[in-house]
């Protein structure tokens, strides 16, 4: 939603101010695969999750053109323009909060 809460709660107030609707677009969830996994896991066949996984890879030769990747200013990289949808896919499947979190991500194909 935004880098700070500061700016999550000014973001807030002009969505009341202006009568306006903010909207969070986490789409991944209707993404087939990811509805299967939830059913899959819903259903309790595997057992109880211990531990999940999430890898997102990123075509840069198309995403590397669009203007939130290539302005340092927009703040985020990486992690604010993806690394959000890898999380919220494994907390939707999982149908629970993280307790513990491990990130590595590489900038070998872009600048970030």
């Amino acid at each position: 939603m935004a880098t700070t809460i500061e700016d999550c709660d000014r973001m807030i107030e002009a969505e009341k101010e202006s009568g306006k609707i903010v909207q969070i677009g986490m789409t991944g969830r209707f993404h087939p695969a990811v509805r299967k996994a939830r059913e899959i896991l819903d259903s309790n066949e595997l057992g109880p999750v211990v531990t999940a996984l999430s890898q997102f890879n990123k075509n840069w030769g198309y995403a590397g053109r669009r203007y939130q990747y290539r302005s340092r200013w927009m703040g985020g990289g990486m992690w604010l323009g993806n690394g959000v949808h890898a999380v919220d896919w494994l907390t939707y499947c999982i149908g629970s909060k993280a307790v513990s979190v491990k990130v590595r991500q590489s900038t070998s194909m872009h600048y970030q």
